[in-house]
């Protein structure tokens, strides 16, 4: 297999103004440079996942810039991926590369990726400790350029140090932001309250709870029954009214007047009564 390594330390770090290209506020360029340059770091030792996942938002986003898919097509060659480093590498070419020694590594990555297809070069088998089985799967299926960010990619060689899982999260969180902005990670706070501060918030609530319901039984059982006989009460009221008003227009009728008469002798003694017992009263 060729030292796809050795070409990548040929690669020499950018500054914000090799990318004037780019239609880009300053800034940005920094935070672009800074996250390419991070990158190839990786990318020259045995963090090629790592690099990876730095490069793909720099293809995406700036599609005319050809160098981090030059160091992101040697990262699949590492890895044996070979199909899919040839793609990225001619991608690369057909864009812009900041300086010709570049243009000249990429001329030789592809014709060396290119024989290691003829060669059918193969990932070594697994072995014990944290190696995974070296089974390559090429993504043969895909035809014409495109962006190589947009093609499936395949970890997991024992010639690799693999990322951490925290690694892996703050790298994709400050891929994530604008340029390499450093975000942190979020911070779960514990609860400062004692057992005994919840236990009292716990019967409060529980409290709450049963004063609510008790409240709401008084209301529904008595109040409410209270308020409905009340209102039924004057309803009554004012149908008796309404009554013994149309028949004093008839007293002169004897069968008229007996029922009046009756009435009044019937409800006479009850309003008496309430008269002298107010006159004790005073």
């Amino acid at each position: 297999m060729y030292d796809y390594r050795n070409l990548l330390l040929q690669i020499t770090p950018i500054t914000d103004v090799d990318l004037m290209f780019l239609n880009i506020s300053p800034e940005t360029r920094v935070n672009a440079a800074k996250q390419y340059n991070r990158a190839l770091i990786n990318a020259q030792s045995e963090g090629t996942d790592v690099a990876q996942i730095f490069l793909k938002p720099l293809i995406v986003n700036y599609p005319d810039w050809g160098d981090p898919a030059l160091i992101f097509g040697l990262c699949l060659a590492r890895e044996y991926e070979f199909k899919r480093a040839s793609e990225s590498v001619e991608y690369s070419i057909k864009k812009i590369l900041t300086t010709q020694n570049n243009l000249y590594v990429a001329q030789e990555s592809l014709k060396q990726i290119r024989d290691s297809i003829g060669r059918g070069d193969k990932k070594p088998a697994a072995t014990t400790g944290s190696g995974k089985n070296a089974t390559g799967k090429g993504d043969g299926s895909r035809e014409g350029m495109q962006a190589p960010i947009l093609m499936r990619a395949q970890h997991g060689s024992e010639d690799f140090k693999m990322a951490s899982d925290r690694e892996r999260r703050e790298v994709m969180m400050r891929s994530a932001a604008s340029g390499d902005e450093q975000i942190n990670d979020d911070i779960e706070i514990e609860s400062m309250r004692t057992p005994a501060d919840k236990m009292r918030t716990a019967i409060n609530i529980a409290i709450g709870a049963v004063v609510l319901i008790v409240i709401g039984l008084v209301v529904y059982f008595l109040a409410v029954p209270a308020a409905v006989k009340l209102k039924s009460a004057d309803a009554n009221q004012e149908r008796l009214d309404f009554l013994v008003s149309e028949l004093g227009e008839y007293k002169d009728d004897p069968e008229v007047a007996s029922v009046l008469e009756k009435y009044v002798d019937k409800f006479a003694d009850d309003g008496e009564t309430d008269e002298s017992k107010e006159d004790e009263s005073q």
